[in-house]
């Protein structure tokens, strides 16, 4: 596969942009067709990483290296892939200027039923939410470890991780207060509600969360909602921490789970 580096001008946020791009190649091989376009995997880092985190920490280059997907890796900062209160849009950014730079940069599909999301924590919100409230855009998501619940994530944070103070400070920036932020727009609960209102009842759900993890209660919390709700969630617990180690080890399951790599047979652990 070839890995891309972009940089160029957003204008819904109104300044230059970092991407990082994994474009699938089949050396010695003709195209088959000379315009075919492939599906894509939008991949969302998570609080404190950047667009080159999936491909630095993680394995996704290397499990999809016999598979024709696109992997698109946006910098998206602290911004819970969220049009902020006090700050910038980046969830109109994610879900209507992004995918068009990508179609016109790439050989990439506008197909809904090409296009997947995926996000660890932060990101694993982003996606979540992103998919729930524009369902016509996406055919599948996978959380891993999801950020469920910002003001959860404060309160559970172990003394001296990141600086509590500015943390607090962005999520307010970004949601407003605590009271605003449940049974808003970007309560992950109420995005449930409404996913189940419109009617898509084909989307690919897949969360994943260690069960030593701090949001490992949010997110199981938020699959039996959806569950109840009638929506159809694969859910995988197992032993991890909300790090690449856990992550690595779902990452074959979850491109399985979206039908973007081919299941190939377990060997056991040594």
């Amino acid at each position: 596969m070839a890995l891309l580096n972009c940089n160029f001008c957003s204008s819904v946020l109104g300044k230059n942009v970092l991407l990082t791009v994994i474009l699938p190649e089949r050396r010695h091989q003709p195209r088959i067709e000379d315009n075919r376009k492939f599906p894509v995997l939008y991949a969302l880092h998570g609080l404190g990483q950047d667009h080159t985190n999936w491909q630095r920490d993680g394995t996704l280059e290397h499990l999809l290296g016999e598979e024709d997907v696109i992997v698109v890796m946006p910098d998206c900062a602290k911004s819970f892939y969220t049009d902020g209160k006090y700050g910038y849009k980046y969830f109109t950014f994610l879900t209507e200027e992004l995918p068009l730079i990508v179609g016109n940069y790439f050989p990439a599909s506008r197909k809904r039923e090409d296009t997947y999301i995926a996000g660890i924590s932060m990101g694993g919100y982003g996606a979540l939410k992103a998919a729930m409230w524009r369902p016509d855009l996406y055919a599948g998501v996978a959380a891993l470890s999801a950020a469920v619940d910002p003001w959860t994530v404060i309160a559970s944070l172990p003394e001296g991780t990141y600086s509590c103070t500015d943390l607090y400070e962005n999520i307010r920036n970004i949601f407003g207060s605590q009271e605003e932020f449940y049974n808003s727009y970007n309560d992950l609960f109420r995005a449930a509600d409404r996913y189940v209102e419109m009617k898509h009842k084909d989307m690919l759900f897949f969360i994943c969360c260690g069960e030593q993890d701090l949001v490992y209660d949010e997110n199981v919390k938020l699959s039996k909602y959806m569950e109840e709700a009638g929506i159809s969630v694969t859910f995988t617990g197992g032993r991890g921490m909300h790090s690449w180690d856990y992550w690595n080890k779902i990452l074959p399951q979850m491109l399985e789970s979206l039908g973007l790599m081919k299941q190939k047979e377990r060997i056991g652990s040594f």
